[in-house]
């Protein structure tokens, strides 16, 4: 056998092996932060996961299990009347903002979704009326209200 096709074999194994690598997704810390102007909060994921008993259909027909985002909001002592958006940020550094009025017509809605690389639970936005997802955002870390 020639050594020419062992030699690029080889080469494609490795190259394969670090596109993997660098697509690894970073685990949930099990913290998310929510930051207000005076404070920032730091609440254990399992907070979420204990509220989360409401199912909802969004406008492309999937059902989720979670929470609205306003009633998260007000059953943990935020008044939600006190800021004009919130704006939630992916540990990706991805940046969601949405003006307080649709979280507080019931809008935003969040959820755990299981990563199906680590088996970990990620924190999820879903914006129910919106047709292609576009705001929807995955692996939230933190929550700013303004």
């Amino acid at each position: 056998m020639k050594p020419i096709p062992i030699l690029l074999i080889g080469l494609v194994l490795i190259l394969t092996a670090l596109e993997l690598c660098s697509k690894q997704i970073i685990p949930s810390t099990g913290i998310i932060q929510i930051v207000t102007e005076k404070k920032t909060y730091n609440i254990a994921d399992h907070i979420f996961q204990r509220q989360m008993t409401q199912k909802v259909k969004a406008k492309r027909g999937s059902v989720w299990h979670g929470v609205y985002l306003a009633k998260f909001f007000t059953e943990n002592g935020f008044d939600v009347k006190k800021y004009q958006q919130c704006t939630l940020v992916a540990k990706d550094g991805m940046r969601i903002t949405i003006p307080m009025d649709e979280i507080t017509d019931n809008q935003a809605f969040i959820t755990f979704v299981k990563d199906k690389k680590s088996g970990k639970y990620d924190l999820k936005l879903i914006m129910l009326q919106d047709s292609f997802e576009q705001r929807w955002l995955k692996y939230i870390v933190q929550i700013i209200l303004e």
